[in-house]
């Protein structure tokens, strides 16, 4: 059964940067992705993302930009499915299906 997931814009961005392939990105490359985006804001979507165990880290804590830049995230695998669902919410099972005649 998958859970409803609500994010902020700034989660969304950070997803979309990190990509949800499970791959590991470096903090340095996420922070030239989202380079519209002011560190803090950056460290504060990326904080509430690991809470969620949404976001894997090899840190322990990202207080600011310098341990934004050393980090390594990817998105937790476990949690693929339920973020699909949630940034791209048109695909829900409330669509109607087609039938194949035989």
């Amino acid at each position: 059964m998958a859970r409803e997931i609500s994010l902020s814009g700034g989660d969304v961005s950070v997803l979309k940067a990190l990509g949800l392939s499970g791959g590991t990105v470096a903090g340095n490359v996420l922070m030239e992705r989202l380079g519209g985006m002011e560190a803090a804001e950056i460290v504060d979507a990326i904080d509430s993302l690991m809470a969620f165990d949404y976001v894997l880290c090899d840190l322990d804590t990202i207080k600011n930009a310098d341990d934004l830049k050393r980090a390594s995230f990817n998105v937790n695998t476990a949690m693929l499915r339920d973020l699909r669902e949630a940034l791209a919410p048109q695909k829900k099972e409330n669509r109607p299906t087609r039938q194949r005649r035989g």
